[in-house]
């Protein structure tokens, strides 16, 4: 996850985060995050740009939740897409929170995108709260985009296994 993207994509997190509460709007964006990776037992790993102040890592650092910050030598995007090809060479799912229209073109075409604001709606949602403020084109067109991957990819799929299918001998 594209830590900075999904805070000033969503309201709520962008006034905290240009409220001089930073460390606050991460902490939320974390904390929901971690309420949602152990409901659905995934893991995520949220990545931000800069070095890290506040608390020391390890008090951030939750079950199912990892948090990294990049390095001044390299982006959190750069991290991203290094970490999103290890997991897909090993034969990983992998989904990359972000409406970052430069990191989801260097991703792997097997990685599957969701919108910054899709993502928070999905948490909203599975928390049963209101969103407060709606959804504006970009986040409507970062949903269309993520659905056309995951259909590319079904479609991707069925080729390759028809093409398996008349490979083999009768």
């Amino acid at each position: 996850m594209d830590g900075h993207n999904v805070i000033y994509q969503v309201p709520e997190l962008t006034r905290l985060q240009t409220g001089d509460k930073k460390l606050e709007a991460r902490s939320s964006l974390i904390e929901r995050c971690t309420r949602f990776a152990l409901h659905y037992d995934l893991k995520i790993v949220v990545v931000f740009d800069g070095t890290h102040s506040g608390p020391s890592a390890e008090a951030i650092q939750r079950k199912n939740v990892q948090v990294v910050f990049s390095s001044p030598s390299s982006s959190a995007d750069t991290r991203i897409i290094a970490w999103a090809k290890l997991l897909i060479k090993d034969g990983k799912p992998v989904t990359v929170v972000t409406d970052d229209r430069g990191l989801r073109g260097e991703l792997h075409k097997r990685v599957t995108t969701l919108g910054a604001r899709a993502f928070w709606r999905t948490l909203s949602i599975r928390e049963g709260r209101e969103e407060k403020e709606p959804f504006s084109a970009p986040d409507i067109e970062a949903h269309f985009m993520a659905k056309e991957s995951e259909t590319l990819e079904k479609l991707r799929e069925q080729e390759r296994k028809q093409s398996r299918r008349r490979r083999k001998p009768r």
